[in-house]
């Protein structure tokens, strides 16, 4: 179960961590050897670190590399660097890779960033059954104008968050 976080209303500016990883599950594996894994990676959510996590299965990717046929996906939220630096080395952590990732992952891909100014709080975890987008974007490298391209997607994506925000109030 995911926890709600509040922040207290003077703290204009935070540095929430997202982090996201992405697995390939072996297509040999077996499906309760994979419910067990998400079971423990779901489990996570209860250390003090975390202030978000949740594991599943992907309903659908969208690529253009062929290499990257990901089947589930964690996304986890912490309130700093160092709550996420604490998790990575927690002892549960660490048993839920060694005890179930390397059995039955193929492939993982996992990053990091810094969720600046994020002032609302962590919804509780979602009902099964619902749904959740998250869309990557990489700027071609050596693009004219690439700073500029970068500040009309971070402008979108502001308006978009802002019409989000308003309607949570």
């Amino acid at each position: 179960m995911s926890k709600i976080v509040e922040r207290p209303s003077s703290q204009s500016k935070s540095e929430a961590i997202e982090h996201i990883v992405l697995f390939k599950v072996k297509d040999e594996a077996e499906p309760s050897k994979v419910k067990a894994w998400l079971d423990a990676l779901n489990g996570l959510s209860s250390l003090d670190q975390v202030a978000q996590l949740t594991a599943a299965p992907l309903i659908q990717t969208t690529t253009t590399a062929t290499s990257l046929n990901f089947t589930h996906i964690l996304h986890s939220r912490y309130n700093s660097k160092q709550d996420l630096k604490a998790y990575t080395i927690h002892p549960r952590h660490d048993s839920a890779v060694k005890d179930h990732d390397l059995l039955i992952v193929e492939d993982i891909m996992a990053f990091d960033w810094v969720a600046s100014d994020l002032h609302f709080a962590v919804t509780p975890k979602p009902k099964p059954g619902s749904a959740i987008q998250v869309s990557f974007f990489k700027l071609k490298e050596g693009d004219e104008g690439k700073d500029v391209k970068k500040s009309e997607i971070l402008g979108v994506l502001k308006e978009m968050k802002d019409g989000l925000l308003s309607r949570q109030q």
